[in-house]
């Protein structure tokens, strides 16, 4: 019994180990962290750009 109990925590480990990734090193980290900053940044631009079109649009009837 004690053995069966043996090779299945085994496993149980063994499997962990293979599928649960290790801790990510700082410039991965820092690499993504800078990706996530530009993506918004450009997000933000691609919005003002939107916004001046739109208000651009609003100007009313000139005579």
């Amino acid at each position: 019994m004690a053995t069966n109990r043996q090779k299945l925590w085994q496993e149980i480990q063994r499997t962990y180990t293979e599928t649960v990734p290790g801790e990510t090193d700082e410039a991965t980290k820092e690499k993504y962290r800078k990706l996530k900053l530009r993506a918004n940044d450009e997000r933000i631009k691609a919005k003002k750009q939107q916004s001046a079109k739109k208000a651009s649009r609003r100007g009313g009837f000139s005579e």
